[in-house]
């Protein structure tokens, strides 16, 4: 997914449609759908949180991702391309139940 600098609403649009992709994913314990969307390092880290809770017999329930506010930190040109450093606040609903209930 790229954007151009100027184009900040669409930045935020496509972050918060992936956050929404993520933690419904990640609720599910769907593995696949996480490696589709994030990078190998992030699928790690939460392939082991998934392995932990399965363990402990417990799951995440995520639901109503909703993008709040986002901020222009810092943009800068390199030869190959153009880069920003955006604050995104956001707000979600993260219930940790058991896995039989």
């Amino acid at each position: 997914m790229h954007y151009l600098i100027g184009d900040l609403q669409g930045c935020c649009d496509a972050f918060e449609r992936l956050l929404g992709e993520i933690q419904t994913a990640y609720g599910r314990n769907d593995i696949e759908a996480l490696g589709d969307r994030t990078t190998p390092e992030m699928l790690s880290y939460f392939a082991q949180e998934l392995d932990a809770d399965t363990k402990k017999g417990v799951r995440n329930e995520v639901s109503q991702p909703k993008l709040l506010q986002g901020d222009l930190a810092e943009a800068w040109r390199e030869a190959d391309g153009e880069y920003a450093t955006v604050a995104m606040h956001y707000s979600i609903i993260d219930a940790t139940v058991e896995a039989t209930s």
